[in-house]
């Protein structure tokens, strides 16, 4: 695995302390299955790959939208939540499903290896939580 758009050289050292302080509170309740501090569930995380693409969850309805670095939509499910770790996959037509893991506490977001596909190993992000985007409105649009 590599580390791609490492925090220690996109940001300044203000930015970096507060988006520790935002990914220490982003704690998951197994108990409840929330993420505490996020109403309904709801939660967007903003992942650095040469530009900003974006991540949003719906938790309870296990829906996902991925902004792409082109700002295609992808739709996708939560296959199940670890701890603080989220696994899902989102589709896109004609080609395979994308798997991913959110790991909340980490900030980081793993793509795993997709078979037959040489283009797509696995990687891992750098994410941080953001305010909730719109994209996961458009979920049944999608």
């Amino acid at each position: 695995m590599r580390m791609i758009g490492s925090n220690s050289t996109m940001y300044s050292l203000a930015t970096r302390l507060l988006i520790l302080i935002e990914a220490a509170a982003l704690v998951f309740d197994a108990n409840t299955k929330a993420f505490a501090g996020f109403e309904a569930n709801q939660l967007s995380f903003e992942c650095i790959y040469m530009r900003k693409f974006y991540v949003s969850f719906d938790l309870e309805a296990a829906n996902v939208v991925m902004e792409t670095l082109s700002g295609e939509l992808l739709k996708g499910k939560i296959d199940s939540t670890v701890d603080e770790s989220i696994f899902f996959h989102v589709e896109k037509p004609g080609q395979s499903h994308f798997k991913y893991m959110i790991n909340t506490k980490a900030g980081s977001l793993t793509s795993f290896r997709v078979p037959n596909e040489p283009n797509y190993s696995e990687q891992v992000f750098s994410c941080t939580p953001v305010k909730l985007r719109d994209s996961l409105s458009k979920f049944g649009d999608l």
